[in-house]
């Protein structure tokens, strides 16, 4: 495969761009340098012998919205775009709440909107000058099970009655796990939990011995969820010793076909004193009902919401750890978008050690790309609206795409530039924006800035059907991206996104003009100009200022 960044200058003062052809079943990539703005130009792509594919991906490298949109159109005595090209329709996104959307589509949500943003800035007030011992207050005495507790979410005014029906330890930390009272065995909800449940589910986060639950798999990626600070009004340092877990009917909706699986709200590192609502502990939160939800006649770990719990809980815990790390740790906050893609990049390094197929949508044990016709995991809702922005979040009707593109992004991240490794270099980083990626990527010894990852972000996309991607541009090995901290190893199986129910959505001219009037910051469109062609084309493109071109001729 050709790669790189390429352009030229005609005479006129137009550029004018000549790109080898691929070799092979390889394919073409050329970044293109020029910068958009200043009218027209032409583009010269000789794509050889073999009939192939023409793609332009147009990225906005900027973090503000382009007005307009970038056009490619075919030179005098050129053929017009290839027929059987499909117009696609403009993505007509629900107005409904993020909740109605998740119930109607049968989707599990992670978190609240009101709680991300709670949870990504640092600690209020009662900063301690450093080196200064603080007060500790007395640790709660170590519960038993059998215990009753009352717990709080959001308010002092409905306590959760709850009773401690498991308890963990594996030598240096316990876990207690509490059910709500109308939740247990015997309660009047759709399904309730048990014994069984707790006992199948607890040891997946913490179990005796070495290497073996996202406890001990996500702290060897990230660090510890709680230790040392200067803060007076935050729980103290002997918290991380106990992490309790709350399941409990979410919402009070009683809904076995999605909602809010789980979440881990900061509000509970506070003390008392500070937010009165807290329960002053190391604490998440997971909805009951479908936890135990069953798909046959008998419950079991592997149905499909109690699995998606357990991957729920490998999600919270990085929300958890990340909160330590760098809001209380660095005292600095997170953009939503980069905690989510961590979360989400966790959930995926890990889907073959609890089981659990995740984000890809993959079966866990298939590190292969899979066949067509993937209905599961995030990329369906990437394909279809792709060309949302990166690095922009909103609580907002599009927020499941904003969940989508995230996971693509991470994935595209940990597949090509170190996996676990890269992750934990982000973690590290003393910034909660792009920063933090390329300040994570720098330490492994890349030089790419973050426009370069955007745009080889959505050409990687394009050439996911194939297993010959250069480097960089990869998410279709078929096979295992692998990486190891501390002996672990961390597994990542192929993707490719053309064989999930919606491909990779891509425009025309016509139909890119029909549909959109901007380009969103960070983000990408993709017009696909021609199909199983060979010999040598030339298009005029057009493109606004801060929009980058990538040419991509990609053999049948």
């Amino acid at each position: 495969m050709a790669l790189g960044w390429l352009a030229g200058c005609g005479n006129d003062g137009t550029t004018i761009s000549s790109v080898v052809p691929p070799t092979t079943s390889s394919a073409t990539v050329e970044h293109l340098t020029r910068d958009g703005g200043g009218g027209d130009w032409v583009h010269t792509q000789n794509m050889g012998d073999t009939a192939a594919d023409l793609f332009f991906i147009f990225t906005n490298t900027t973090e503000t919205t382009v007005g307009g949109v970038p056009s490619v159109a075919n030179m005098a005595g050129e053929a017009g775009n290839p027929a059987g090209t499909t117009p696609v329709n403009q993505v007509v996104l629900s107005t409904s709440s993020m909740l109605q959307q998740a119930y109607t589509a049968g989707l599990g949500l992670r978190g609240t909107p009101e709680i991300s943003e709670f949870n990504s800035h640092p600690p209020k007030s009662s900063a301690a000058p450093l080196g200064q011992t603080l007060g500790e207050p007395a640790p709660p005495q170590m519960a038993a099970v059998g215990d009753t507790q009352n717990f709080y979410e959001d308010s002092i005014a409905n306590p959760i009655a709850s009773t401690l029906r498991l308890q963990l330890n594996d030598g240096t930390i316990t876990v207690n796990m509490w059910v709500a009272n109308d939740s247990w065995s015997g309660c009047s909800k759709t399904y309730c939990m048990t014994d069984a449940m707790l006992a199948a589910i607890g040891p997946k986060f913490l179990l005796t011995g070495d290497s073996n639950d996202i406890y001990d798999w996500v702290t060897n990626l990230y660090g510890y969820p709680w230790g040392s600070h200067n803060y007076s009004n935050l729980i103290p340092e002997s918290a991380k010793s106990t992490i309790d877990i709350l399941f409990y009917d979410i919402n009070a909706d009683n809904s076995t076909t999605g909602g809010v699986l789980g979440f881990f709200y900061s509000k509970d590192n506070y003390s008392t004193n500070a937010v009165a609502y807290s329960n002053a502990r190391l604490m998440f939160y997971m909805d009951s009902v479908l936890t135990a939800t069953k798909e046959g006649d008998n419950w079991d770990a592997t149905d499909y919401w109690p699995a998606e719990m357990v991957a729920t809980l490998a999600h919270e815990f990085q929300h958890m750890i990340h909160y330590y790390k760098k809001q209380v740790g660095l005292g600095i906050s997170t953009q939503t978008w980069l905690n989510e893609l961590m979360s989400m990049t966790t959930e995926d390094l890990v889907a073959d050690k609890i089981l659990v197929n995740g984000p890809r949508g993959v079966t866990y044990s298939d590190y292969t790309a899979g066949s067509a016709g993937i209905t599961d995991g995030r990329i369906p809702y990437f394909n279809d609206y792709p060309s949302i922005s990166v690095t922009y979040w909103a609580n907002d009707s599009s927020v499941l795409y904003r969940y989508a593109i995230n996971y693509a992004f991470g994935a595209y991240l940990a597949r090509n530039y170190g996996g676990a490794v890269l992750f934990k270099q982000i973690m590290a980083a003393s910034s909660g924006d792009e920063t933090a990626v390329i300040t994570g990527l720098s330490a492994l010894g890349y030089t790419e800035t973050f426009p370069e990852l955007l745009q080889r972000f959505q050409t990687a996309v394009v050439l996911s059907s194939k297993t010959t991607a250069p480097l960089y541009y990869q998410f279709n090995t078929g096979a295992a991206v692998s990486s190891t901290i501390n002996t672990v190893t961390y597994n990542l199986g192929s993707i490719n996104f053309y064989n999930f129910s919606t491909g990779p959505k891509t425009y025309t001219s016509a139909t890119l003009a029909a549909n959109k009037s901007n380009l969103n910051p960070t983000s990408s469109v993709i017009i696909l100009a021609e199909t199983s062609k060979t010999g040598t084309v030339k298009k005029t493109l057009n493109m606004a200022q801060g929009v980058k071109a990538t040419v991509v001729v990609k053999p049948n």
